[in-house]
């Protein structure tokens, strides 16, 4: 899986996204640094992780990865492993930081302190196709 963050992409038509879609993006959100992940999932679940994220490709429209992201932060919130976001602003500050290396995103620090939380929550949306 590449370290290289999605090229995101407008688009006004919007389907709802498969749960393998949701786990592709946010696999290509943490990128490289979601390699601590990987040992909380099945090979069977990292065959689809792998499957979805080639079909996916890089082009990601910025309505489905905002979704995936605050669907992912929503369940943090529910676990306690993550702090509210309230605005588009917010949002769109979560997403910035999300792309840039040198600043933390609220997901990588989740995903950091507890991977297999994270590996939880892949697995799931892995499941629901």
């Amino acid at each position: 899986m590449g370290n290289e963050p999605f090229q995101m992409v407008t688009n006004d038509y919007r389907r709802p996204l498969s749960g393998k879609e949701k786990a592709a993006i946010l696999m290509g959100e943490l990128g490289g640094s979601a390699e601590s992940v990987f040992e909380y999932l099945s090979d069977s679940e990292l065959k689809k992780l792998r499957k979805s994220m080639r079909s996916l490709g890089k082009r990601v429209n910025w309505q489905d990865e905002t979704a995936v992201l605050q669907e992912t932060n929503d369940w943090g919130l529910r676990k306690g492993l993550a702090n509210p976001i309230h605005t588009d602003a917010e949002i769109a500050a979560f997403i910035k930081t999300s792309e840039k290396a040198e600043k933390e995103s609220e997901i990588r620090n989740m995903m950091r302190k507890n991977p297999d939380a994270i590996a939880q929550a892949l697995s799931a949306w892995l499941k629901e196709d």
